[in-house]
């Protein structure tokens, strides 16, 4: 019995010995520089969409979004009120990384944020060349006994 569990054991030993994780010149090993908190920061004006339950509530109403850079890696992100989609203004913190397909992604998974839900969003640079931002958050909204999860979406483009 000694012997087939010394068997096992080296046999285990061989093939998860030279197993890798990864196949080599696959590893980019490039150091993140820059900082995406500043890159983003700035003021974007566009519009927002509320829905409710697949529906649209609401489409195209104007609205602001500030990114301020905080500290490394982590904007302040403040929503300006818009009554036409329910909103009152909202600050909160934001982790901030940089993307390599897009521009940056930003995001806070805590309920107990400005916001009062998890949000996230990204920033990235258009067709036109000028840069955008997107925010996508649901709020639950309470109306009598009932409770409402109305989706809110921003678009907006980095004003100069």
């Amino acid at each position: 019995m000694k012997k087939l569990f010394y068997i096992c054991m080296v046999a285990c030993l061989a093939v998860f010995g030279f197993a890798s994780c990864e196949p080599e010149g696959l590893v980019d090993d490039t150091p993140v520089t820059g900082h995406p908190e500043q890159d983003a920061a700035g003021v974007y004006v566009g519009t927002w969409t509320q829905v409710l339950e697949g529906d649209t509530v609401a489409s195209g109403v104007e609205g602001t979004i500030t990114l301020t850079a905080d500290t490394a890696y982590v904007v302040s992100v403040n929503v300006a009120a818009a009554s036409g989609v329910s909103l009152k203004e909202m600050t909160s913190l934001a982790n901030i990384a940089q993307d390599s397909h897009y521009g940056t992604k930003f995001y806070n998974n805590l309920a107990t944020n400005g916001f009062g839900t998890l949000f996230r969003g990204a920033t990235y640079t258009n067709a036109e060349g000028k840069e955008e931002l997107s925010l996508n958050f649901t709020l639950t909204v309470k109306s009598g006994r009932k409770s409402y999860p109305y989706n809110y979406s921003f678009v907006g483009v980095k004003t100069e």
